[in-house]
Order: C-alpha cells, then structure tokens, then sequence
C-alpha cells in the first residue's frame, strides 16, 4: 500500500470512528432524555388535572370525570363519587379562569396557577432530567476521550512506523556526507515499508554503492598514475643499472677464466650481489612496463620453477614440496606474476633454518587461483605483521623492504586479489597470494 493510501486509510478509519461514536451517544441521549421528558410530562399532567378537576379535594374513593358544554354554552365538568357499586353522587364542576405563570423556564422548579379565588404551584420534577443530562455528558466527555486517546496512540505508532524508515535514511545520507561511501540501508528490519520509502532507500544504496565504487576507481586511477610515473622513472634507472651491471658481470667472468681456483668465492659473492640487484631491477621493470605489456597464457608451473632454480641456488640445503597440477595457468603478463611469487617464496627461503622445509600450494578456488607459501622460520613479530606491507620496512640488513610491498600493489591494483599472512608464529609463516581469474586486467 502507498504511503497516500495508508494516510487516507487511517484518516478515514479515525473520522469513520469519531463519527459512529458520536452518532451512537447521540441516541443514547436521545432515548434518555425522551424517556425523562415523558416522565416529567406525565407529572406536570397530573399534577394540572387534579387542580383543574378536584382543587384542593383529595378524593380517596372511586371517581369518573367527564367534560360536557351545559345550555348556556359553559363548559363543566362532572365528577361522579361512588359511595357504593349502586348509588353515585354527582356533582358539576364550572372550569374557572387560569393564569398559567412561569418566571424563568430553565431555573424555575414549579409552575404558577393563578385563578380569581386562590394560586397553586405545580412542581416540575427536574432533578432526574438534569441528573440524565449531566450523565450523558459525563458519558460523552469520557467517550470522546477514549476516541481522543485511541487516534493520538494510532497516530504515534503510524507516525513512528512512517518516520523510522525516514530517519534511517537521514542518518546514513548525513554519514555519507562525512565521507563514509558505500553507507548501506537495512531494510530487514523495517517491516511492511510503503513502495515510495522503499524505492527511496533502495535509491539511496544504488547510489552511495556507485559512489564508493567510483571513489575506489579514482583511487586506482590515482594509484595508477602514481605508478605509471614511478615506471618512467624505474624504467630509466633500470636501464641505466643494467647496462654497467651488464660489464661488471663479464668483467667477473673473464676474472674467473684466468684466475680459476684462485679467487672462486669472491666471485661467486660477487655474482650473487649482482643478480641480487638485477632482481630488483627486474621487479622495478615490471611497473615500468607493465601497463604496456600484454598479457598471455601464463603457466604457474614454469613460473614456480624457473623460481625454485633459483632458490636452490642460492640455499641449495632448503627443500621444496610443491601441490598443484601441472597444467594450471592464468591470463596475466608474466613478468608481474613472476615477480609477486618470486617475492614471497624468496622471502620465505631467506627466513628458513638450515635443511628446512618450504611447501607451495597452488590451487583454484572459485574464481581465484590461491598459491600458500609455508616455511619453517622463526615466524613473525606482531610489529612485523603489521607493517609487512609498507615499504623500505624489512628486518634484514640486506633487505630493501620493496618486494612484498610492491608485490602487495601489484596484486591488489593489477589483478583484483591481495597478499595475506594467513599464520606466523614459531613454527614458520604461512603466505597466501589471492589471484582473481575473472577480472579485466587493468
């Protein structure tokens, strides 16, 4: 039911009512009030009859009065007294002349019978008329509380039904005025809403869900931006690292050539600390060309490889235990996938003990593809969780603090999923990436 038609109703119902309240006591009031009218009309009568037929005789036999006009056209009136059953004694009466006077009629409590010899009162009995009057108004005074009282309850909890809905929808357009988008309306709760409130309310969520997404996009435009002229930069500062980067590993490689034995971990640190920096040159890259790329059928299998390779290069004593099949891919540009694994299980090989365990799961989960990296490390500090994220914070001496957090926005901007610390305590780290495979790649 629309709200008009509800408002109408109530009115309606409210003065249909009042109205059959009203027309009820008008009847019981005009039941009473005939009934006592009759009662003092019947008294006055009498009242009148025995002055006008007896005077002041008060007769205790029986008697038949009867009127009749007499030769001289004077109307009498013949009293017959019976003594006995067989012998009446009649006796004729000439009507005499009457002034009937009354001073005030409502206040008055007898009327006046003025004739030549003498005067008479005649009581009005109006103690029981005005005790009915009083009655009835008393009772018409409580009934038309009663029907006061009922409409104002009615009306507050109409009032109340209609408004809460309205102050619902007050309170969350005034949050998200102060900036809280995306502010939904429980509707749940409400019940038997009218169709204008609950086209209003679903109105209201449409929109301030729309805002909050369009906030969330120009907060990715922003970001995206940002990153584009972070690439620019990455971009050229990965080239020129590179290219010197480039000579001083052939520089090292002719060194070993002609001092083989000699000098061999001095070169193999120094290769390492290269490579080290072609990861990172590698991971800067990846923004610098990543909006640029395009994205193929990527499979996971080879990417966790090529990464495992590297890893037991580095820690040839950690062990690896990887779950998944070996033709599970997903649509991405390769290099980013690369570098948010290559993140998290380098992290992972870094923070386990001598001849300790990593295991990768790699599974599809609805539509996301989640890999779960678990060590056996000494786990992580709740100061350390909580700024896992964030860049330039690591607790390594040789650590950047770049490679989660950049990881962390890849997934996040890139592909629709996000990098969590499902578990940290002393037995290891449990990391899960979150891929989304339905999403367009932005």
């Amino acid at each position: 039911m629309s709200l008009t038609s509800r408002v109408f109703a109530f009115f309606g119902a409210l003065m249909i009512l009042l109205v059959a309240s009203q027309w009820y006591m008008m009847r019981s009031i005009t039941q009473d009030v005939s009934t006592e009218l009759g009662k003092v009309a019947f008294s006055v009568a009498k009242d009148t009859a025995s002055f006008f037929v007896l005077g002041d005789f008060q007769w205790t036999t029986s008697r038949n009065i009867t009127k009749s006009t007499n030769e001289n056209g004077v109307e009498v009136t013949q009293v017959e007294q019976f003594i006995s059953s067989q012998t009446p004694i009649t006796r004729q009466l000439q009507v005499p002349t009457v002034e009937i006077r009354i001073d005030n009629q409502r206040t008055d409590n007898f009327i006046e019978l003025i004739t030549s010899t003498n005067t008479n009162k005649i009581p009005l009995p109006r103690e029981d008329m005005i005790a009915t009057v009083e009655k009835l108004e008393n009772q018409m005074l409580i009934s038309s509380s009663i029907i006061l009282g009922i409409g104002l309850l009615i009306a507050a909890v109409v009032t109340r039904r209609l408004m809460s809905p309205l102050k619902a929808l007050t309170q969350a357009a005034e949050t998200v005025s102060a900036g809280e988008l995306g502010t939904q309306i429980d509707t749940s709760t409400q019940r038997s809403l009218s169709p204008e409130i609950q086209t209003s309310i679903n109105t209201f969520n449409d929109m301030s869900a729309n805002l909050k997404a369009m906030q969330r996009k120009n907060t990715e435009l922003q970001e995206n931006a940002h990153y584009q002229e972070l690439g620019y930069i990455s971009s050229g500062l990965a080239h020129s690292i590179r290219n010197p980067l480039n000579t001083l590993t052939l520089s090292l490689d002719q060194i070993k050539e002609s001092n083989a034995g000699d000098n061999a971990m001095l070169y193999a640190t120094a290769h390492r600390q290269i490579q080290r920096i072609n990861d990172w040159v590698k991971t800067f890259m990846t923004f610098s060309m990543g909006a640029k790329a395009e994205t193929s059928h990527v499979n996971i299998a080879n990417v966790l490889q090529a990464i495992q390779l590297e890893a037991t290069q580095q820690r040839p004593d950690v062990e690896f235990k990887i779950n998944m099949s070996d033709n599970l891919s997903i649509d991405g540009i390769e290099a980013e996938i690369h570098a948010m694994l290559h993140s998290i299980v380098i992290n992972a090989v870094e923070a386990s003990p001598e001849g300790g365990q990593i295991k990768i799961d790699v599974q599809y989960h609805d539509d996301n593809l989640q890999a779960i990296i678990i060590d056996q490390g000494a786990g992580m500090s709740d100061d350390t969780l909580a700024s896992l994220f964030q860049p330039f914070r690591s607790t390594k001496s040789k650590g950047t603090g770049m490679g989660l957090y950049l990881a962390q926005k890849l997934a996040t901007n890139r592909y629709q999923g996000h990098i969590e610390c499902l578990n940290s305590d002393n037995t290891g780290t449990n990391i899960c990436l979150t891929i989304n495979t339905s999403r367009k790649l932005s």
